[in-house]
């Protein structure tokens, strides 16, 4: 099943949304952000008592993000004699190297598979490119025209039960280079119960100068059920490169948080934020890979590894 697909055509769509594996497509509702402009511009905060503690932890989680990669590098229990990178993280909820097993979706828990696929493309295990040795995930659809139709999917799905809590997401991602385009959503991160909040990333609708060294990814803040109290961003990040990731959310009907770092820029910072409330909230979600959501999409070649998931 596709990530948004029929029912966003439901008249109470946000009541249905997860009562299945299916996560959504915000540019379904409102259209996709454009990296260039657009949206709503991103709340820098200044540093407190000499630094903003978000700093001292996003620090902090970089030494241990490196001393992790030391461990990946020698020789251990992955699928080559390496160790694996998860080894190294001892404050995980989550972690997923795709180091662990020759076979796809080890680890992951999601009910009835984790493993979402279709024809049309690719979901398998890379030991030629790896952030961590000597594995990545690896998903791929080819360019999509409306002839061939929807719903084209690649995506590994992780469900954890909790109640809404503050949750970090780390991963790395390396994107081969496209012409530019939109219509695939890349990752959806989102506490689930009645609605769904949280952040989902696609690709930019705004192509970079040069797509032969850059691809345009946008993502949204999604705290309500509202798309015109919705938050956009979006970075151009370099092709062919590993990009480390960042999501922060903190779920709350008043005070909550959205937090998104892609590739050592500076933040997009969204605080003081109203989430709806939502009493039967029980599972945080992520689904990392590719779905198709519109009836012509670029072809994409992409990469993640070193996920992990966080209860600070």
């Amino acid at each position: 099943m596709a990530w948004a697909r029929a029912l966003w055509l439901s008249t109470v769509p946000w009541l249905a949304v997860l009562s299945c594996s299916l996560a959504f497509h915000p540019e379904d509702y409102y259209g996709p952000p454009s990296v260039e402009g657009g949206g709503v511009a991103p709340d820098r905060r200044a540093p407190v008592d000499g630094g903003d503690p978000d700093d001292a932890r996003s620090d902090a989680r970089s030494d241990a993000r490196s001393d992790a990669r030391e461990v990946g590098s020698s020789d251990g229990g992955g699928l080559d004699g390496h160790a694996r990178f998860c080894q190294g993280i001892a404050d995980a909820a989550f972690c997923a190297d795709f180091d662990e097993d020759a076979a796809l979706g080890v680890g992951w828990s999601s009910s009835p598979t984790p493993i979402h696929a279709t024809p049309m493309g690719s979901l398998t295990l890379d030991e030629t490119l790896a952030e961590s040795k000597p594995a990545s995930l690896h998903a791929s659809l080819p360019e999509l025209s409306p002839d061939i139709g929807l719903n084209n999917e690649e995506f590994l799905e992780e469900d954890l039960a909790t109640g809404w809590r503050e949750v970090t997401l780390d991963f790395d991602l390396y994107v081969a280079p496209i012409a530019g385009g939109a219509g695939l959503s890349v990752l959806n991160f989102t506490f689930n119960g009645s609605v769904a909040v949280g952040v989902s990333m696609t690709l930019g609708t705004t192509p970079p100068p040069d797509g032969a060294t850059e691809v345009a990814l946008a993502f949204t803040a999604m705290p309500n059920t509202d798309p015109t109290k919705w938050f956009y961003g979006g970075s151009n990040v370099a092709a062919n490169t590993w990009i480390h990731a960042r999501f922060d959310v903190l779920p709350a009907t008043s005070g909550g948080k959205v937090i998104v770092t892609l590739g050592g820029g500076p933040p997009y910072t969204w605080t003081g934020l109203s989430f709806e409330s939502d009493p039967k909230a029980d599972s945080l979600r992520l689904q990392l890979g590719l779905s198709q959501y519109r009836s012509y999409t670029p072809a994409l070649d992409i990469h993640y590894d070193n996920v992990v998931i966080r209860f600070p």
